[in-house]
């Protein structure tokens, strides 16, 4: 088993102490972890562990993570158990990959702002935030993980975990405007032909709404919306 991660950090410095995968050891075994997106509850999170004893050594909101997942695994009968609960403690945009010594665990936020997929292999499982990465490692892709599921591998075998079915789904729509590869797919939708489809749907029906508030990062912000709702419900 192996995980990787080749994303600058989102949260505190760019320096090398922030770089990922995380490695943690603790009471009940190790356990690395990668990360992709933001927490909203980063801060209130980091005070209420160092109140309670925890020392931070670098400043991004992956070593949150990693510290309230040991401190639920310290309570827990299982990693999975110990996952399920950190979810209910962590809010914003996440996408996990969990490795312990016997198990490989896909982790998506329960509103699925962030993509995350799975492919195969001859022999094994590989987890990844875009397909694109799938197709270049040799993996067929298989499915997208869904908003608050767990994927667990073990011995190369499969098992699912699904929570936050009562949370308000919707997946980042700067994933299909800015940050993935057009010949990625994400949740079934090809990137490239969302863009092709918002160049299209702009031209025509936003020219003069742009046009006289261009310089307003919030129309643009509402725009994108608008237009992701409006590919979506064409796709």
């Amino acid at each position: 088993m192996g995980i990787g991660h080749n994303r600058y950090s989102t949260t505190g410095e760019a320096k090398k102490e922030n770089a990922q995968p995380m490695v943690v050891k603790h009471k009940k075994g190790n356990l690395a972890v990668v990360h992709n997106g933001n927490l909203t509850n980063a801060y209130e999170l980091r005070e209420e562990l160092e109140e309670s004893g925890h020392i931070f050594t670098t400043s991004t909101d992956t070593e949150v993570i990693c510290h309230v997942i040991v401190q639920e695994r310290l309570k827990a009968k299982s990693i999975e158990e110990a996952l399920v609960n950190t979810i209910k403690r962590l809010k914003g945009s996440y996408s996990l990959i969990v490795m312990t010594s016997k198990k490989l665990i896909a982790v998506r936020d329960p509103q699925g702002f962030k993509p995350l997929c799975m492919g195969r292999t001859e022999n094994e499982i590989v987890f990844a935030s875009e397909s694109c990465a799938l197709d270049i490692s040799g993996a067929e892709f298989e499915r997208d993980i869904k908003p608050g599921e767990l994927v667990i591998v073990t011995n190369n075998e499969v098992t699912s975990i699904q929570t936050g079915e009562d949370q308000p789904k919707g997946l980042c729509v700067f994933e299909y405007m800015y940050f993935a590869r057009p010949d990625s797919v994400i949740d079934g939708i090809s990137v490239h032909k969302f863009r092709e489809d918002v160049r299209k749907i702009s031209c025509k029906t936003s020219t003069n709404r742009c046009r006289h508030s261009c310089r307003s990062s919030r129309f643009r912000i509402r725009c994108c919306t608008w237009l992701f709702k409006r590919i979506r419900n064409t796709l």
